[in-house]
């Protein structure tokens, strides 16, 4: 019985210490596609969903600077609680052949938030709310509710 019972606590010590190397480290996001596919980027904000506001950017320069920073987000596992009044800024890829893409970013203090989308469930220190700073130029208009990104 001793056996045993040295045996059951040397492999407890031994799960507590691999534990913290199998926690998901921050690594770059990436996106399922490349930035050659994107055809134009539709970005939207709210904190209250029928309050929205849309840009579109459809220049290459914007595109691309919008994928770079979304790629090579530093990404982890999500372990945010959510918070309610949260500022969304939300991204749908409008891809060639059809297709899109949509994931939001969702602001918490301090520079932190969450990335969601099919199969995004990441957080970030990364300022994604940025990029929609980023251009104060572009016409902003209203965007309904349901036009908004699913996620």
């Amino acid at each position: 019985m001793r056996i045993k019972g040295k045996l059951i606590f040397t492999w407890i010590c031994l799960l507590f210490a691999l534990a913290p190397s199998s926690c998901a480290a921050p690594r770059p996001l990436g996106l399922p596609f490349s930035v050659s596919q994107v055809e134009k980027i539709e970005l939207y904000r709210f904190v209250i969903p029928a309050q929205a506001r849309k840009k579109t950017i459809s220049e290459a320069g914007g595109i691309q600077w919008i994928y770079g920073v979304l790629a090579e987000a530093e990404a982890a596992d999500n372990t945010l609680e959510p918070e309610s009044g949260a500022q969304v800024t939300s991204f749908r890829f409008c891809l060639s052949g059809g297709s899109s893409f949509e994931m939001a970013y969702i602001s918490h203090e301090g520079k932190t938030g969450e990335l969601k989308g099919k199969n995004i469930n990441y957080q970030t220190k990364e300022d994604v709310s940025r990029l929609w700073d980023g251009f104060s130029d572009e016409e902003e208009t209203p965007a309904s509710v349901s036009e908004l990104p699913a996620i």
